[in-house]
């Protein structure tokens, strides 16, 4: 059993079979009843999860999950039913490594090509994160493989050029992306941070490339009050907009939080007056 923030415990549910059907809004019917048998390992976790048609128990399709031993899934390979009693057929995977701290370091999609439960993996895509010695991510890059030449080939990418203070909090930081058509990087966009000694922030100022090899402002968040920073819970904070010359009251965050539930409302200021702008409660 799991243990809740009271001290209570409640069970954790593991189902054998879901059953699920879709809605047929011009019959107004339940339709489509599609049952899903899931496999578990002794500790817990999903190894198969099969689809199957529920009244006829025809199977449509099947994944198989992999796990390292830190309990990181490495990989997921989806099969899919052949049909006539022809057995399944491999049809793709996704392959995750991590690094040392357990984080992602690629995600490689590939498919088969063979056919059957044969091993024909061909590459697809893949997604390739870097991070620095603080186990801060420094880039991500989204890569098609291409078989003409046999190569990758960078589609998209974000990278991220960090400047920390003493106390190893990120102060500055310069968003990059990848522009395929010049197959290089270009800024995007700049964060100015203002840090308290513990290393939440107080102060972020948002900037964009001036055109001329420099920086203009465009927003900041200033004044922020921290209900929870480690789970990135604001519960206050004014947000102004750069008018060319100096800062203008554009809206304001408030949050409130408790140990089940959030509520967070963001302000406009419309002529002089706060007005309800968005709201998100969870």
């Amino acid at each position: 059993p799991a243990t809740t923030r009271r001290g209570t415990s409640v069970a954790v549910l593991r189902p054998g079979l879901v059953v699920s059907y879709a809605y047929n809004d011009t019959i107004n019917a339940w339709v489509r009843p599609k049952k899903t048998v899931f496999r578990y390992d002794a500790a817990g976790r999903t190894i198969q999860q099969t689809e199957r048609d529920s009244a006829t128990n025809r199977p449509f399709n099947q994944t198989f999950t992999t796990y390292n031993a830190a309990g990181q899934v490495t990989e997921r390979r989806l099969q899919e039913d052949l049909g006539s009693g022809a057995g399944w057929e491999n049809a793709n995977r996704t392959l995750t490594t991590y690094n040392a701290a357990g984080l992602v370091t690629e995600t490689l999609n590939q498919y088969n090509v063979l056919g059957g439960l044969s091993a024909g993996w061909e590459n697809e895509n893949r997604e390739l994160s870097t991070y620095d010695s603080r186990n801060e991510l420094i880039e991500q890059r989204q890569e098609k493989f291409q078989s003409i030449p046999r190569t990758w080939r960078a589609t998209e990418g974000t990278r991220y050029l960090n400047t920390y203070n003493a106390g190893n909090f990120i102060t500055e930081q310069v968003v990059q992306v990848y522009r395929s058509a010049t197959a290089a990087y270009a800024d995007s966009a700049r964060i100015l941070s203002t840090r308290a000694a513990t290393g939440e922030w107080t102060e972020a100022i948002t900037q964009e490339p001036n055109g001329s090899g420099g920086w203009r402002n465009q927003e900041r968040t200033t004044n922020a009050v921290w209900f929870n920073y480690a789970q990135q819970q604001l519960a206050s904070a004014d947000v102004q907009d750069w008018n060319g010359t100096q800062w203008q009251p554009a809206g304001r965050l408030r949050g409130t939080f408790t140990a089940t539930s959030s509520d967070e409302i963001y302000e406009e200021l419309v002529n002089g007056q706060y007005v309800n702008a968005s709201r998100q409660f969870a």
